[in-house]
C-alpha cells in the first residue's frame, strides 16, 4: 500500500518515512544530532543524570542543585535557539517549553537551598 506523495506512483519522493530513509538509526554512519537543539538536549540530559548521581551517593543539596540548573540551562537555551534549529529541544510551543522548564528549574534549586538539615 502507498501513500500519496511517497514516491511509490511514480511522483516526488515526499519526506522521509522511516528512520533509515532520513539517514538516522542503527544504519546510520551519522551518530551526532542534526540541529543545535538536540546538542544543548544532550547536555541538559547528561547534566541532569549526573545530579541525579550526585544526589543518590549522598549529596543529596549538590545533585538537586544541578538539576534545576540544568533545567534552567534548557530554559535559556529554548528561549535563544529558533524554532527551526531546537530539534529535540522544542517539546511543544515556545510559550509552553520555557515556563516550565523555568518553573521547575527554579523550584527544584531553591528547595535544595530551602530545606532544613535533618540532622
Amino acid at each position: 500500500m502507498s501513500l500519496p506523495g511517497d514516491g511509490a506512483e511514480g511522483g516526488a519522493v515526499g519526506p522521509a518515512h522511516t528512520f533509515e530513509e532520513a539517514g538516522i538509526g542503527y544504519g546510520s554512519s551519522r551518530w551526532w544530532p542534526a540541529r543545535l537543539g538536540g546538542v544543548v538536549f544532550l547536555l541538559v540530559l547528561a547534566l541532569t543524570v549526573i545530579g541525579v548521581v550526585v544526589a543518590a551517593l549522598g549529596s543529596w543539596r549538590w545533585g538537586t542543585r544541578v538539576v534545576g540548573v540544568s533545567l534552567l540551562v534548557g530554559a535559556v537555551a529554548r528561549t535563544v535557539i529558533p524554532q527551526e534549529a531546537a530539534g529535540m529541544l522544542a517539546v511543544r510551543r515556545k510559550l509552553v517549553d520555557v515556563p516550565v522548564l523555568l518553573l521547575l528549574g527554579t523550584a527544584i534549586a531553591v528547595l535544595s537551598v530551602s530545606i532544613p538539615d535533618q540532622g
